[in-house]
């Protein structure tokens, strides 16, 4: 007969400390397991999408050529997730559009999406488009995946402006 290496805890469940006895509930036992791996994946979260408002400018290009303004959510190494007002309808998921950054009033990267989902913000008056990056022959790809590289490292060190006073203008 071999010895087992596990500890047979079941009736010192049963055995509830006096704060379970007052409720009459039985004590719960947490896995420290599923609690890490929530943690992880938290940090996970944190690291890889960055958060963004208040970019320079994003655009939508319409099939008409119009430019819309969205607002850029969150970027990752795989996609993004954007913002359309509710009142200007959405876009089909499938749906294969471009996107353009503006880095200045008139230097910007283009970029195509791939639409994989939406859900609907009420409170907000959005709605919230997940998007794919499509991979692209030309140099788009490259710039794009060092861009989000880019706003990944500034993100570790940025800081929120607290309403410091701007002193005048000098021309």
């Amino acid at each position: 007969m071999s010895k087992s290496n596990i500890i047979d805890i079941s009736a010192r469940i049963k055995k509830a400390s006096p704060a379970t006895e007052v409720s009459g509930e039985e004590a719960q036992v947490l896995s420290l397991s599923d609690h890490r791996a929530q943690k992880n994946n938290d940090n996970r979260r944190k690291v890889t999408r960055t958060v963004l408002s208040q970019f320079i400018g994003v655009f939508i290009v319409l099939k008409d050529g119009v430019l819309q303004p969205i607002h850029l959510h969150d970027i990752s190494a795989d996609g993004v997730a954007f913002d359309l007002g509710q009142d200007r309808g959405s876009f089909l998921i499938s749906e294969v559009v471009t996107l353009r950054i503006y880095m200045s009033h008139d230097t910007y990267f283009s970029f195509a999406v791939t639409v994989t989902n939406l859900r609907s913000i009420e409170e907000e008056g959005v709605t919230r488009h997940g998007a794919m990056f499509k991979k692209n022959s030309d140099n788009s790809s490259e710039a794009l995946y060092h861009f989000v590289r880019f706003l990944e490292s500034v993100a570790s060190v940025a800081k929120k402006d607290r309403g410091e006073k701007l002193s005048g203008r000098v021309d």
